[in-house]
């Protein structure tokens, strides 16, 4: 009988396919470039990478100028090909291989913390619990900023292909509550990387935030191609036309 692969034994057997220095994954035109945006001016701020893969996200955000990125991730070969680039770009980022559902927060360090894609990862009673220590975590008026799949992707766009679906197999969006759907995200150039989603409501979502303390939902956006991205690559993306792709939060502790 085989055993299913965890998290960390997927991303420490793609991490050189996750490793990139310009955007190449669907997510890098559609998910990630607006919910950076929507982390501000982060000059001069002490800086979480909740989740940082090999390290794509804090890389663009050392540019900002930024006083401290630090990075945690799950994997150890996704934080040894983040060290890597470290070591050559010397960026000042400080990579550490940590469960976020283990790791010891420090209390009122972090004017920001960033989750790119990590809570679908997690099942809803996980989440929370990161949730919470992220807000004692937080200094006073520190905000996250997380993306996440959209809700309704898997049900929308039932049918298995490239450049992104969620397998929902059996299930309907409210009983695949905290079900654990299988999926796959295609790079321009052709290849397939496996991810994972636990499927949470919206309510799920803004439950646990209401929960954890924190005082306000500033911003949230659900993201998608739009005309501009769609002119980079028409081909790639035209599938994926008006189908809501992830959705990003900001919240302020």
């Amino acid at each position: 009988m085989s055993t299913k692969e965890s998290v960390k034994e997927i991303y420490n057997k793609q991490s050189n396919e996750w490793s990139r220095n310009k955007p190449s994954i669907v997510s890098d035109f559609t998910g990630r470039p607006p919910t950076i945006e929507m982390c501000g001016d982060i000059e001069g701020k002490n800086i979480l990478d909740l989740g940082c893969g090999e390290g794509y996200c804090s890389r663009i955000l050392a540019t900002k100028n930024p006083a401290k990125i630090t990075g945690v991730d799950i994997s150890e070969e996704m934080i040894n090909r983040a060290n890597e680039r470290e070591s050559s770009e010397q960026l000042g980022i400080n990579y550490f291989c940590e469960n976020a559902a283990e790791y010891k927060f420090e209390k009122n360090t972090y004017d920001l913390i960033l989750g790119m894609f990590i809570f679908n990862y997690v099942p809803i009673n996980v989440m929370r619990d990161i949730l919470a220590n992220v807000h004692s975590s937080l200094k006073e008026e520190g905000e996250m900023v997380f993306a996440v799949p959209h809700p309704s992707l898997a049900f929308i766009r039932k049918e298995n292909e490239a450049p992104f679906y969620f397998d929902q197999g059996e299930y309907n969006y409210f009983n695949a509550k905290d079900i654990e759907l299988e999926g796959k995200i295609w790079r321009r150039s052709g290849e397939a990387l496996n991810v994972r989603s636990f499927h949470k409501t919206f309510e799920d979502y803004v439950s646990a935030v209401n929960d954890a303390g924190f005082s306000k939902i500033v911003q949230m956006k659900e993201l998608c191609v739009t005309d501009d991205i769609l002119n980079i690559d028409q081909k790639f993306f035209q599938d994926l036309v008006g189908v809501p792709l992830h959705v990003a939060f900001k919240i302020k502790k």
